[in-house]
């Protein structure tokens, strides 16, 4: 039963008509609410009815993973990490894990990354508790990216659960150059072959 009780008087009600009474109550669990109504009529003979409502408190939670690796493998390697370095045209694999980690299922789950060339946007469906589902897209590096994928869905219809990660791919320049010189500090005996290098640049 809600507390606290609720009562209120209708009055007269006519043959075939209804009357709506709306209240609210908040809940802190499960709850099976018996409503009971009562009445005479011109003859002082009692009538009376009853009804049951449910509220079932569920606790919705959905979780997004999204990573990215280099490569093509068919989604064997997911999932990847939160930052890969690549050079401009190489492989890489943007990975998303959905999972549900609430007691209730989750209704058209939708997937989106708005980063990506195409769009990705695919409806995964429900996602009952507990389940996880994997998709990947695989792409070629075409500068620096950091990508945020966001995923949302419903619960009876009316609930939103929504949940968002990101991923990051740094395109690199890599390059390495030798330059070999010669030192004589004390004659032709003395000769000496310097080697220097330089590194990596990141764009």
């Amino acid at each position: 039963m809600v507390s606290p009780a609720f009562s209120t008087n209708v009055a007269m009600l006519g043959s075939g008509e209804v009357h709506t009474t709306l209240f609210t109550r908040v809940v802190s669990g499960d709850l099976t609410n018996m409503a009971s109504v009562i009445g005479y009529d011109t003859n002082g003979v009692g009538w009376l009815a009853s009804d049951l409502a449910e509220v079932d408190v569920v606790s919705p939670e959905l979780e997004l993973s999204t990573t990215v690796y280099g490569g093509h493998d068919g989604g064997l390697s997911i999932p990847g990490g939160e930052l890969v370095y690549a050079t401009n045209g190489a492989p890489v694999t943007w990975s998303y894990v959905v999972s549900n980690r609430g007691d209730v299922a989750v209704n058209n789950v939708l997937l989106s990354d708005t980063n990506l060339v195409p769009v990705l946007s695919t409806n995964l469906g429900t996602v009952a508790p507990g389940q996880s589902i994997s998709v990947y897209v695989e792409a070629l590096t075409s500068g620096s990216a950091s990508n945020r994928a966001s995923i949302a869905g419903t619960v009876q219809e009316y609930l939103l659960v929504e949940a968002a990660d990101g991923a990051e791919v740094v395109e690199i320049s890599p390059s390495i150059e030798l330059v070999k010189t010669i030192s004589v500090p004390g004659g032709p005996e003395g000769v000496s072959f310097i080697y220097a290098t330089n590194g990596t640049e990141v764009v």
